[in-house]
This record gives C-alpha cells, structure tokens and sequence, in this order.
C-alpha cells in the first residue's frame, strides 16, 4: 500500500495517533542528539518507582531508549498490515475473522503513541536529570504521576479491547 493510499484509509482519529507516535519517536531522537553533547561520561541509567536514580552507566547507553522507541514503531507498523499476528485471546472463525482483524488494527494503533510516549517520556526524563546527580535523593512526583498516569492508560485499553472481544465472541456464538 503507498503512503497516500495509507493516509487515505485512516480515519480521522487513527490519523492523529499516526501524527502522534511519529512525531513522539522524532522527538525522542531529537532530545538525545540535544543532551548528548552536555551529557557527562556517567549518567543514570535505571531509576526506581518513586524517580529516583540507583543505577549509573556510561554515556553511550543514553541511545537504548530511543532505538527501543523506534523499534516498537516499526514493531506497530508491522502489527498494523498484519493484524493476524496480534495475539488476542479470541477464537478465529470466518465470521468473525474480519472484525477480530479491525479490533488487533485498532488496539496496535492505540498502543503505538502510549508506548511512543512512555519511551520519550522515560529517555527526557533521564536526560533532563543527567545535571542534577546530586538530586537523585529525593522522589519526584512528576515522575510518579507520569507512569501511573501510563499504567492507567494501558489498563485502560486492555479493558477496551476486553470488552470489545466479549462481543465479538457473543456475535460469534449467535
């Protein structure tokens, strides 16, 4: 499929989330090319669940985040042309085949900005800190509102796409 064929056959809402994770992996590149000239030899490289740093590593590792961010791009965009490789815990038949495939489409589309977010989020995050070793003591709650507030969402499309399923398996007992 070309790209306008692309473009054309997403909705409005699907577009945005195209828009979005696209511009959220340019970003997370964009912010290491920035940080990577100040950064010093030894950053933080894990942090535990209140913000704080308790690991350190050298300066190179700074680019796992955005490879990892743009790995799962293309994992998505791969996922979108081939929704039957999305494992869902719903039977297959012929008569619900095509709207399981649309609801795997819908899901990997809704999932691509989440975990494009959570990514850049977590590589701005470490790269914004990298000149603030000494603060590394104390919790920060933007960092734990942030998470949870993924936490929250990747629930929360869990509990869509669970409930989606449940029709589609009603409609295919019927």
């Amino acid at each position: 499929m070309k790209i306008k064929e692309f473009l054309n056959s997403l909705t409005w809402f699907e577009y945005i989330l195209e828009i979005l994770s696209l511009i959220l992996v340019i970003l997370s590149i964009i912010l290491f090319v920035i940080f990577w000239f100040t950064a010093p030899d030894i950053v933080p490289i894990h942090f535990n669940y209140k913000g704080i740093a308790d690991g350190f590593g050298s300066k190179t590792t700074l680019i796992i985040l955005p490879i990892i961010t743009i790995i799962f791009y293309i994992g998505f965009l791969i996922l979108v042309k081939f929704p039957h490789l999305v494992n869902l815990p719903l039977s297959v038949h012929k008569k619900n085949a095509e709207e399981r495939d649309k609801l795997a489409v819908k899901v990997v589309r809704i999932m691509k900005p989440l975990i494009c977010a959570l990514f850049t989020f977590l590589s701005w995050y470490d790269l914004k800190n990298i000149s603030q070793l000494e603060n590394y003591e104390e919790p920060n709650t933007l960092f734990i509102v942030i998470m949870s507030l993924f936490f929250i969402a990747i629930i929360l499309c869990l509990i869509f796409v669970t409930i989606k399923m449940k029709k589609i398996k009603n409609r295919g007992a019927e």
